[in-house]
C-alpha cells in the first residue's frame, strides 16, 4: 500500500513510484494535527503553536510531496529517475539500451545465514536495483517481508519490459511470505 508503485503508461513506458496512498497518509496527519492545534485551546491562532507541532506539520507536508519516481520509456529510449519535491525535483535522464540487468539481492547477512534470535526480529529484506553498463546501481526499492514477492514481480515486469536479464539473489528467502 505505501511501497512505491509500477504503473503503465501505454504499451512503451512503465513508471514507478511514491504511492498515492503514502501522500494522502502524510497529508491527513498534517490537516488532523493542523486542526486539533487550531481547535486546541483559545488564544491568538499562532500563539497555538508550538515548536514541535509546526515541526511534525512541515515533516508531514514534505513526505505528501516527496517524489521518487522512475520513469522508463521504449519509445525515446530513456531511463529517467525524479527525486525531490512534487513540483521541484532533480532529473537524471540516460539512454534505456545502457542499463544490462534487473538485480534483487537481500542486504548485508542473507537471512537464512543471521542467527536465530536475530532472525526473530527482523524480517526478510530484498534490493531493487537497475545496473547500467558501467556497473552503476541504481536503488529503486529496499522491499520487506511479504512485499518481498511483490518486489519479485516488479523485478521481473521491468527485466521484460527493458529486455534485459534478471539476477535475483533472493532465492533463500522462502516463498510463504510472499
Amino acid at each position: 500500500m505505501f511501497n512505491p508503485s509500477l504503473r503503465e503508461h501505454g504499451k512503451d513506458k512503465i513508471v514507478y513510484s511514491t504511492s498515492l496512498a503514502f501522500r494522502i497518509v502524510f497529508l491527513v496527519m498534517a490537516v488532523f494535527i493542523l486542526v486539533s492545534v487550531i481547535s486546541a485551546s483559545d488564544g491568538p491562532l499562532l500563539s497555538r503553536f508550538n515548536g514541535i507541532s509546526f515541526f511534525i506539520i512541515l515533516i508531514c507536508l514534505f513526505a505528501a510531496l516527496y517524489l521518487e519516481r522512475w520513469i522508463f520509456d521504449r519509445k525515446t529510449n530513456s531511463f529517467e529517475r525524479n527525486l525531490g519535491i512534487l513540483f521541484l525535483y532533480s532529473k537524471k535522464r540516460m539512454p534505456l539500451d545502457t542499463l544490462r540487468k534487473v538485480v534483487l539481492f537481500e542486504p548485508g547477512m542473507k537471512y537464512t545465514d543471521r542467527p536465530k534470535y536475530s532472525r526473530w526480529m527482523a524480517r526478510k529484506a530484498a534490493l531493487l536495483a537497475i545496473v547500467d553498463e558501467a556497473g552503476v546501481f541504481y536503488k529503486l526499492d529496499m522491499v520487506k517481508g511479504g512485499a518481498v514477492g511483490q518486489g519479485r514481480r516488479i523485478a521481473e515486469t521491468l527485466s521484460m519490459f527493458c529486455g534485459i536479464p534478471l539476477e535475483d539473489k533472493t532465492a533463500d528467502i522462502s516463498e510463504d511470505l510472499m
